[in-house]
């Protein structure tokens, strides 16, 4: 689904850190493509010293301890992205930046998305006509926050990324060598010799394999669905089983003289037990099937984010983690069986002219 067809609100989640709920602070991903802050994952880092491995706070895969600790962890550009898009754009009313270093105050109309700046129309046009900046993208300001957060959004995958060491210079390989993105300049003084792939062809290849996986991730969630589905219903027959066992008591407590009633109870709290234990295992069961749907569906929408608005250079980035959740998905199915049995069954007392004999209670075995 096209973003400016749809609520940016699921994508703004997608930048809160699950362990401080905060929007994300220098965010790094897991080898399972769960996001976290830096400073957020480094306290679950600290936890498990002395360990080689630490579970991931929402899927619980494990995931090894980088030498360097939570910084050794991958930065997810995308995220940083897409939190430096939202981050511009909480203001309504902005003024030219260049005009106010000039000492003037103009509204701004244009942002370029590749610069980070706000712009007057004629700066704009400037910035248009300048040998350095006339490839930039530039987005019209509308003045409607909501609006400007799609279109920003819809525009990060056709941005330009620059190289982080040569500032100028475009990202364009994918050094198989050394698992970096590299540019020109890159490739002719430390990666000659070395294997390397073209960003954007790469990219092409593992969106469709991105595509894949999505739908993979969305197949698991039906089953999760699915078995939470019949863990419910389980539970509702197995309640139901209990009242109606109860009321089969009830009757027969009626009919029978109050020297019974100690012995009825004594059955009502077997009937309580049985039951209730079945009810606490059927929920810790479902309880354990909605939080793998929940991290299922955190990577799925993390992988469909990535799919729709992801620049190729942060698809290739993130081509381990996606090849090796793909295979993980591939290779297994869930668990969603809930194979939690216990019925209850009732030997009603019976009364007869000869006295009367206490009935039992117990359950499937």
């Amino acid at each position: 689904m096209a973003m400016s067809k749809m609520d940016i609100g699921p994508l703004k989640d997608t930048m809160n850190c699950s362990i401080c709920m905060e929007t994300l602070d220098d965010p790094r991903s897991l080898p399972c493509m769960h996001i976290f802050c830096k400073k957020c994952i480094q306290g679950i880092i600290d936890r498990h010293k002395g360990g080689r491995n630490f579970p991931c706070p929402i899927c619980r895969d494990d995931c090894p301890i980088p030498h360097q600790g939570a910084a050794g962890l991958k930065v997810n550009f995308f995220a940083n992205s897409v939190l430096e898009a939202m981050k511009g754009l909480e203001e309504t009313i902005w003024n030219c930046e260049l005009c106010v270093q000039g000492g003037k105050i103009i509204p701004a109309v244009l942002q370029c998305m590749e610069c980070n700046e706000k712009l007057c129309q004629s700066c704009g046009q400037s910035h248009k006509r300048s040998r350095l900046s006339k490839s930039h993208l530039i987005l019209d300001l509308t003045g409607d926050r909501s609006l400007n957060a799609k279109a920003t959004i819809n525009m990060l995958s056709q941005r330009t990324l620059y190289c982080q060491e040569h500032i100028n210079e475009p990202l364009k390989y994918f050094c198989k060598n050394d698992q970096h993105l590299i540019c020109q300049d890159c490739f002719a003084f430390s990666h000659q010799g070395h294997k390397l792939e073209n960003i954007e062809q790469r990219a092409k290849v593992s969106k469709e394999n991105l595509s894949s996986i999505v739908d993979l991730g969305k197949q698991r969630l039906d089953k999760y669905t699915e078995g939470i589905k019949t863990g419910y219903r389980k539970r509702d027959n197995i309640q139901k089983n209990i009242d109606d066992s109860m009321a089969t008591l009830d009757g027969e407590q009626r009919e029978m003289h109050a020297a019974v009633d100690a012995h009825i109870n004594a059955m009502k709290a077997r009937i309580n037990n049985i039951g209730g234990k079945t009810i606490n295992n059927i929920n810790a069961r479902i309880t354990e099937l909605e939080t793998e749907k929940k991290a299922l569906d955190d990577t799925v929408l993390q992988l469909e984010t990535l799919r729709q608005h992801g620049h190729a250079a942060d698809i290739v980035y993130m081509v381990p983690e996606i090849n090796s959740k793909k295979e993980a998905w591939s290779s297994t199915a869930p668990e969603i069986d809930i194979n939690i049995q216990g019925r209850i069954y009732v030997d009603p007392s019976r009364v007869n002219r000869g006295g009367f004999t206490f009935g039992s209670v117990w359950g499937e075995r």
